[in-house]
């Protein structure tokens, strides 16, 4: 009966020391992995991929074009793709209406998403091979700034968003 409580003791002892272990490499790894690039010149590459999004040379008569790539290392890795497009007035109701026919959005998940001053859609997710909520993708227009802003999020681990405002400015950082 000895032997079996020695056992015992060394097996808590050993697991409580593992844990202990573990838990130090988790308190001195970087807690925040997310690398971001503002840098248009890498577009086109990332999204050569993501064929419904646009190339930059596909884009029509844009006043301003702005690209922020972010890229999650941590143990949930992710990345996501946001170009927000400005537009002149006239320019802007001509490119979201090609947009808006050019594309197909998913009204599943969800119709409309209002964040900050944009109005965004899902892509459908069946038509462009998408996978909700692990790769997704969204166009948002803004009447009030002129621009149009497409969206790609990849993640594997992501299980569900509960609050699609929530995802569009914490997980693709918009």
């Amino acid at each position: 009966m000895k032997k079996v409580v020695k056992v015992i003791c060394c097996l808590l002892g050993f697991s409580l020391f593992l844990t202990l272990i573990i838990s130090l490499i988790f308190l001195i790894l970087p807690k925040n992995n997310i690398s971001t690039s503002n840098d248009i010149s890498i577009y086109n590459d990332l999204v050569s991929e993501v064929t419904f999004l646009p190339q930059t040379d596909e884009l029509n008569n844009f006043k301003e074009i702005e690209f922020k790539y972010t890229h999650d290392d941590s143990l949930f890795p992710s990345k996501s793709y946001i170009l927000k497009v400005e537009y002149n007035e006239n320019d802007y109701i001509s490119e979201k209406d090609f947009v808006q026919k050019e594309f197909y959005f998913d009204e599943k998940y969800s119709s409309e998403i209002y964040v900050e001053n944009y109005v965004f859609r899902v892509l459908d997710i069946e038509r462009y091979d998408l996978q909700y909520p692990k790769y997704l993708a969204l166009i948002g227009y803004s009447d009030n700034e002129q621009k149009i802003s497409y969206i790609y999020f990849e993640c594997q681990d992501l299980d569900l968003i509960d609050s699609w405002e929530k995802f569009i400015i914490n997980q693709c950082n918009f």
